[in-house]
C-alpha cells in the first residue's frame, strides 16, 4: 500500500507554498515564496503586486492579498487561471532548486495531501470537525505529485538520451512509453526504491 504524506510541516515543510526563502518569478517579478507569487498573481496592477512582494512572510502576503480581494481588486479571470498559475509556480520551485527536487523525489510514491484545519478543500483536504465528510480536491497535492513524476520522467529521458546504443526512433519510443507509465510503474521498471 502506498504511503500518504498529509502534513506539509516539519520534515515536509518544503512541500508547502509557505516554504521560504525560496525565490520564484512570476510575470517578470521575483517573490520570496510560491505563496507570495501566487497571491500577487491575483492582481494585474503592478502596485498591488509590489505590496504583496514586500511582505516579510508568506502569511503576510496572503493576508494582504485577502484585504485587496475584499476591496474588489482581484482580476476577473482568476478562477479560470489559478490552478495553472499554481502549477507553474510549484513546477518552477522544484525545477529551480536541486535540493528541493531531491527531497520531492525522495517522497517516493507517497500520496501527497495538503492536510489542513482551516477549511481549504480546494488546495488540500481539511480535517476539522466542520469539514467531516467532505473530501478535499487537493489540487496542491495533485500538482506536487505531477511535478514529482515530471522530474522523474525528465531524468530518465536524459539517461535515455545519453545511451549510445539506441537509435533516434528507439529513443522516441522509449520516451513516449515513459510518459504513459504510472509513477509507481516507473519506479518498478527502473528498479528504484521509492
Amino acid at each position: 500500500m502506498m504511503d500518504t504524506i498529509k502534513d506539509f510541516r516539519g520534515q515536509y515543510k518544503f512541500l508547502s507554498n509557505f516554504y521560504s526563502p525560496c525565490p520564484v518569478t512570476y510575470d517578470g517579478m521575483t517573490y520570496q515564496s510560491t505563496e507570495h507569487a501566487y497571491q500577487a498573481a491575483k492582481f494585474t496592477d503592478k502596485k498591488l503586486r509590489i505590496m504583496i512582494q514586500k511582505e516579510e512572510t508568506p502569511a503576510g502576503s496572503k493576508k494582504t492579498a485577502h484585504k485587496l480581494e475584499v476591496e474588489g481588486n482581484r482580476r476577473d479571470d482568476w478562477n479560470d487561471i489559478k490552478i495553472d498559475v499554481m502549477s507553474g509556480l510549484v513546477t518552477q520551485k522544484f525545477m529551480r532548486y536541486d535540493d528541493l527536487k531531491t527531497k520531492l523525489i525522495n517522497t517516493g510514491t507517497a500520496r501527497l495531501i495538503e492536510g489542513n484545519t482551516w477549511h481549504d478543500n480546494i488546495w488540500g483536504d481539511c480535517s476539522c470537525p466542520r469539514c467531516v465528510g467532505i473530501t478535499g480536491q487537493n489540487h496542491l497535492g495533485k500538482i506536487l505529485m505531477q511535478v514529482r513524476k515530471d522530474i522523474i520522467i525528465l531524468t530518465l529521458k536524459e539517461l535515455i538520451g545519453s545511451t549510445r546504443e539506441c537509435t533516434p526512433e528507439e529513443k522516441l519510443e522509449r520516451e513516449k512509453e515513459l510518459e504513459t507509465m504510472s509513477y509507481e510503474d516507473l519506479w518498478k521498471k527502473f528498479g528504484l526504491e521509492p
